[in-house]
Protein backbone atom coordinates (compact mmCIF):
# COMPACT_ATOMS: atom_id res chain seq x y z
CA UNK A 1 0.00 0.00 0.00
CA UNK A 2 1.33 3.44 -0.91
CA UNK A 3 2.25 5.75 1.96
CA UNK A 4 1.79 8.87 -0.17
CA UNK A 5 -1.18 10.90 0.97
CA UNK A 6 -3.59 11.84 -1.82
CA UNK A 7 -3.90 15.54 -2.53
CA UNK A 8 -7.23 17.08 -1.66
CA UNK A 9 -9.01 19.70 -3.70
CA UNK A 10 -9.80 22.11 -0.90
CA UNK A 11 -9.73 25.79 -1.83
CA UNK A 12 -7.05 27.67 0.07
CA UNK A 13 -8.79 31.01 0.31
CA UNK A 14 -6.90 34.33 0.42
CA UNK A 15 -6.29 35.95 3.82
CA UNK A 16 -9.20 37.74 5.48
CA UNK A 17 -10.00 41.00 3.73
CA UNK A 18 -8.88 39.82 0.29
CA UNK A 19 -11.29 39.53 -2.63
CA UNK A 20 -12.78 36.33 -4.00
CA UNK A 21 -16.14 34.90 -5.10
CA UNK A 22 -17.48 31.37 -4.69
CA UNK A 23 -20.59 31.22 -6.92
CA UNK A 24 -23.84 29.86 -5.56
CA UNK A 25 -24.68 26.22 -6.20
CA UNK A 26 -26.65 26.85 -9.40
CA UNK A 27 -23.70 28.58 -11.09
CA UNK A 28 -21.11 25.94 -10.26
CA UNK A 29 -21.96 24.02 -13.39
CA UNK A 30 -19.81 26.69 -15.07
CA UNK A 31 -17.57 28.46 -12.53
CA UNK A 32 -16.33 27.15 -9.18
CA UNK A 33 -14.23 30.08 -7.98
CA UNK A 34 -12.96 33.53 -8.97
CA UNK A 35 -10.43 35.67 -7.10
CA UNK A 36 -8.55 38.93 -7.60
CA UNK A 37 -6.21 41.16 -5.67
CA UNK A 38 -2.76 40.81 -4.10
CA UNK A 39 -1.10 38.09 -2.06
CA UNK A 40 2.36 37.60 -0.56
CA UNK A 41 3.02 33.91 -1.26
CA UNK A 42 6.23 34.00 0.77
CA UNK A 43 4.28 34.83 3.92
CA UNK A 44 1.05 33.10 2.82
CA UNK A 45 1.94 30.24 0.44
CA UNK A 46 -0.72 28.09 -1.21
CA UNK A 47 0.14 24.37 -0.82
CA UNK A 48 -0.30 22.10 -3.89
CA UNK A 49 -3.89 20.92 -4.27
CA UNK A 50 -5.94 19.77 -7.24
CA UNK A 51 -9.31 21.06 -8.41
CA UNK A 52 -12.09 19.23 -10.19
CA UNK A 53 -12.00 21.72 -13.08
CA UNK A 54 -9.32 23.60 -15.03
CA UNK A 55 -7.79 26.86 -13.79
CA UNK A 56 -6.93 29.97 -15.77
CA UNK A 57 -4.79 32.56 -14.02
CA UNK A 58 -3.35 35.92 -14.98
CA UNK A 59 -0.31 37.19 -13.08
CA UNK A 60 -0.69 40.96 -13.44
CA UNK A 61 2.09 42.18 -11.16
CA UNK A 62 5.06 40.73 -9.31
CA UNK A 63 6.80 37.36 -9.28
CA UNK A 64 5.59 34.03 -7.91
CA UNK A 65 6.67 30.39 -8.06
CA UNK A 66 4.13 27.90 -9.38
CA UNK A 67 4.46 24.58 -7.55
CA UNK A 68 3.17 21.65 -9.65
CA UNK A 69 4.48 19.15 -7.07
CA UNK A 70 6.75 17.44 -9.61
CA UNK A 71 8.22 20.73 -10.88
CA UNK A 72 8.37 24.43 -10.00
CA UNK A 73 8.30 27.47 -12.29
CA UNK A 74 9.17 31.03 -11.29
CA UNK A 75 6.81 33.29 -13.23
CA UNK A 76 7.06 37.03 -13.80
CA UNK A 77 4.18 39.31 -14.71
CA UNK A 78 2.48 39.72 -17.04
CA UNK A 79 1.79 36.04 -17.68
CA UNK A 80 -1.06 33.65 -18.47
CA UNK A 81 -1.18 30.28 -16.70
CA UNK A 82 -3.45 27.35 -17.55
CA UNK A 83 -3.68 24.33 -15.22
CA UNK A 84 -5.74 21.25 -16.23
CA UNK A 85 -8.17 19.71 -13.77
CA UNK A 86 -6.81 17.36 -11.11
CA UNK A 87 -3.27 18.71 -11.63
CA UNK A 88 -1.62 19.61 -8.31
CA UNK A 89 -0.93 23.32 -8.13
CA UNK A 90 0.33 25.66 -5.43
CA UNK A 91 2.01 29.03 -5.14
CA UNK A 92 5.03 30.08 -3.10
CA UNK A 93 8.22 32.15 -3.04
CA UNK A 94 11.41 30.90 -1.38
CA UNK A 95 12.36 34.45 -0.42
CA UNK A 96 10.52 37.71 0.07
CA UNK A 97 9.67 39.19 -3.34
CA UNK A 98 6.77 41.34 -2.19
CA UNK A 99 3.17 40.93 -3.21
CA UNK A 100 1.94 39.58 -6.50
CA UNK A 101 -1.36 40.55 -8.09
CA UNK A 102 -3.34 37.81 -9.79
CA UNK A 103 -6.72 37.01 -11.32
CA UNK A 104 -7.93 33.42 -11.03
CA UNK A 105 -10.79 31.48 -12.61
CA UNK A 106 -11.42 27.86 -11.59
CA UNK A 107 -13.94 26.41 -14.02
CA UNK A 108 -16.25 23.42 -13.57
CA UNK A 109 -14.99 20.05 -14.79
CA UNK A 110 -17.50 20.15 -17.67
CA UNK A 111 -15.58 23.11 -19.15
CA UNK A 112 -12.27 21.21 -19.46
CA UNK A 113 -12.47 19.97 -23.05
CA UNK A 114 -13.04 23.39 -24.57
CA UNK A 115 -10.49 25.35 -22.51
CA UNK A 116 -7.27 23.74 -23.65
CA UNK A 117 -5.44 20.41 -23.83
CA UNK A 118 -4.21 18.27 -20.96
CA UNK A 119 -0.91 20.09 -20.46
CA UNK A 120 -0.29 23.14 -18.32
CA UNK A 121 0.66 26.36 -20.10
CA UNK A 122 2.69 29.38 -19.02
CA UNK A 123 2.85 32.26 -21.50
CA UNK A 124 3.84 35.91 -21.48
CA UNK A 125 1.00 38.23 -22.50
CA UNK A 126 0.71 41.73 -23.95
CA UNK A 127 -0.97 44.88 -22.64
CA UNK A 128 -3.80 44.35 -25.13
CA UNK A 129 -4.50 40.90 -23.67
CA UNK A 130 -4.45 42.35 -20.15
CA UNK A 131 -7.06 44.92 -21.16
CA UNK A 132 -9.32 42.11 -22.41
CA UNK A 133 -8.75 40.07 -19.25
CA UNK A 134 -9.61 42.97 -16.96
CA UNK A 135 -12.86 43.47 -18.89
CA UNK A 136 -13.73 39.78 -18.47
CA UNK A 137 -12.90 40.03 -14.80
CA UNK A 138 -15.39 42.88 -14.38
CA UNK A 139 -18.01 40.92 -16.34
CA UNK A 140 -17.41 37.89 -14.11
CA UNK A 141 -17.93 39.95 -10.94
CA UNK A 142 -21.06 41.52 -12.46
CA UNK A 143 -22.55 38.04 -12.89
CA UNK A 144 -23.30 38.00 -9.16
CA UNK A 145 -26.01 40.60 -9.70
CA UNK A 146 -27.83 38.73 -12.50
CA UNK A 147 -30.51 36.09 -12.35
CA UNK A 148 -29.21 32.54 -12.31
CA UNK A 149 -30.12 31.95 -15.96
CA UNK A 150 -28.52 35.23 -17.08
CA UNK A 151 -25.43 34.63 -14.95
CA UNK A 152 -24.89 31.16 -16.43
CA UNK A 153 -25.18 32.55 -19.96
CA UNK A 154 -22.75 35.38 -19.15
CA UNK A 155 -20.20 33.07 -17.53
CA UNK A 156 -20.39 30.68 -20.47
CA UNK A 157 -19.80 33.63 -22.84
CA UNK A 158 -16.80 34.76 -20.76
CA UNK A 159 -15.43 31.24 -20.87
CA UNK A 160 -15.74 31.13 -24.66
CA UNK A 161 -13.94 34.48 -24.98
CA UNK A 162 -11.13 33.30 -22.71
CA UNK A 163 -10.86 30.06 -24.67
CA UNK A 164 -10.61 31.97 -27.95
CA UNK A 165 -7.94 34.45 -26.93
CA UNK A 166 -5.83 31.82 -25.14
CA UNK A 167 -5.87 29.72 -28.29
CA UNK A 168 -4.82 32.87 -30.14
CA UNK A 169 -1.94 33.31 -27.69
CA UNK A 170 -0.79 29.76 -28.42
CA UNK A 171 -0.80 30.33 -32.18
CA UNK A 172 1.05 33.65 -31.92
CA UNK A 173 3.57 32.32 -29.42
CA UNK A 174 4.45 29.43 -31.75
CA UNK A 175 5.40 31.95 -34.43
CA UNK A 176 7.26 34.16 -31.96
CA UNK A 177 9.12 31.16 -30.57
CA UNK A 178 10.42 30.26 -34.03
CA UNK A 179 11.45 33.88 -34.65
CA UNK A 180 13.26 34.08 -31.30
CA UNK A 181 15.14 30.85 -32.05
CA UNK A 182 16.21 32.28 -35.41
CA UNK A 183 17.37 35.48 -33.69
CA UNK A 184 19.44 33.72 -31.02
CA UNK A 185 20.97 31.37 -33.62
CA UNK A 186 22.04 34.39 -35.70
CA UNK A 187 23.61 36.02 -32.64
CA UNK A 188 25.55 32.85 -31.75
CA UNK A 189 26.82 32.61 -35.32
CA UNK A 190 28.09 36.22 -35.23
CA UNK A 191 29.63 36.49 -31.75
CA UNK A 192 33.13 36.89 -33.18
CA UNK A 193 32.22 40.18 -34.88
CA UNK A 194 30.07 41.65 -32.08
CA UNK A 195 26.49 41.25 -33.37
CA UNK A 196 24.76 44.58 -34.05
CA UNK A 197 21.08 44.98 -33.20
CA UNK A 198 20.31 46.80 -36.45
CA UNK A 199 21.88 43.93 -38.44
CA UNK A 200 19.68 41.50 -36.53
CA UNK A 201 16.59 43.63 -37.27
CA UNK A 202 17.52 43.59 -40.97
CA UNK A 203 18.05 39.81 -40.91
CA UNK A 204 14.66 39.14 -39.28
CA UNK A 205 12.79 41.88 -41.15
CA UNK A 206 11.38 43.48 -37.97
CA UNK A 207 11.56 46.94 -36.41
CA UNK A 208 13.15 47.90 -33.07
CA UNK A 209 9.90 47.67 -31.08
CA UNK A 210 9.05 44.17 -32.28
CA UNK A 211 12.62 42.97 -31.69
CA UNK A 212 12.58 44.38 -28.16
CA UNK A 213 9.23 42.72 -27.36
CA UNK A 214 10.46 39.45 -28.87
CA UNK A 215 13.54 39.34 -26.62
CA UNK A 216 11.71 40.50 -23.50
CA UNK A 217 9.16 37.71 -23.99
CA UNK A 218 11.79 35.09 -24.85
CA UNK A 219 14.55 35.94 -22.40
CA UNK A 220 13.43 38.76 -20.09
CA UNK A 221 16.27 40.90 -21.50
CA UNK A 222 16.64 43.56 -24.16
CA UNK A 223 18.44 42.47 -27.37
CA UNK A 224 21.51 44.50 -26.33
CA UNK A 225 21.63 42.92 -22.85
CA UNK A 226 21.10 39.45 -24.31
CA UNK A 227 24.05 39.87 -26.70
CA UNK A 228 26.26 41.36 -23.97
CA UNK A 229 25.50 38.57 -21.48
CA UNK A 230 25.84 35.81 -24.10
CA UNK A 231 29.31 37.03 -25.13
CA UNK A 232 30.47 37.01 -21.52
CA UNK A 233 28.97 33.60 -20.79
CA UNK A 234 30.75 32.31 -23.91
CA UNK A 235 34.00 33.88 -22.74
CA UNK A 236 33.65 32.13 -19.39
CA UNK A 237 33.29 28.79 -21.17
CA UNK A 238 36.30 29.43 -23.43
CA UNK A 239 38.48 30.29 -20.42
CA UNK A 240 37.39 27.09 -18.68
CA UNK A 241 38.36 25.17 -21.81
CA UNK A 242 41.92 26.52 -21.61
CA UNK A 243 41.95 29.57 -23.90
CA UNK A 244 44.05 32.55 -22.87
CA UNK A 245 42.56 35.92 -22.00
CA UNK A 246 43.93 37.41 -25.23
CA UNK A 247 42.57 34.54 -27.34
CA UNK A 248 39.10 34.87 -25.83
CA UNK A 249 39.05 38.67 -26.22
CA UNK A 250 39.83 38.54 -29.94
CA UNK A 251 37.60 35.50 -30.56
CA UNK A 252 34.62 37.47 -29.26
CA UNK A 253 35.34 40.67 -31.17
CA UNK A 254 36.87 42.86 -28.46
CA UNK A 255 39.33 45.39 -29.87
CA UNK A 256 41.65 45.08 -26.89
CA UNK A 257 42.02 42.43 -24.13
CA UNK A 258 41.69 45.19 -21.51
CA UNK A 259 38.19 46.01 -22.80
CA UNK A 260 37.24 42.38 -22.39
CA UNK A 261 38.79 42.15 -18.90
CA UNK A 262 36.81 45.16 -17.65
CA UNK A 263 33.50 43.81 -19.03
CA UNK A 264 34.24 40.35 -17.60
CA UNK A 265 35.09 41.68 -14.12
CA UNK A 266 31.96 43.84 -14.04
CA UNK A 267 29.78 40.87 -14.99
CA UNK A 268 31.37 38.08 -12.89
CA UNK A 269 32.96 40.02 -10.03
CA UNK A 270 36.51 38.89 -10.81
CA UNK A 271 38.91 39.39 -13.71
CA UNK A 272 39.58 36.72 -16.36
CA UNK A 273 43.12 36.33 -15.02
CA UNK A 274 41.83 35.73 -11.49
CA UNK A 275 39.40 33.15 -12.79
CA UNK A 276 42.20 31.40 -14.71
CA UNK A 277 44.25 31.25 -11.51
CA UNK A 278 41.34 29.65 -9.68
CA UNK A 279 40.93 27.09 -12.46
CA UNK A 280 44.63 26.24 -12.39
CA UNK A 281 44.49 25.84 -8.60
CA UNK A 282 41.86 23.16 -9.05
Amino acid sequence: MSSVKPLNHKLHLPPIGKSFWIPEEGLRSVLLYHSWGTRDVFKNPVPPVHHEGPSQLILLEGTATLDLKDSTHQIQAPSYIYIPSKTPQGWKNLKSLGKMRMLCWIWAATMEASVSDEKYQIKKISKKIIEKVLLMHEETRASKNLSQHQAIEQLQAIHILMRNWTQSISAKETGKSDLFKAATKWIEDHLSIIPKVYDLMDYLGVDARILYELFMAGSGKSPEDYIHDLRLEKSHQLLKNGSSVKEVAYALGYKHPNDFSRAFAKHFGSSPSQMNEKLKAK
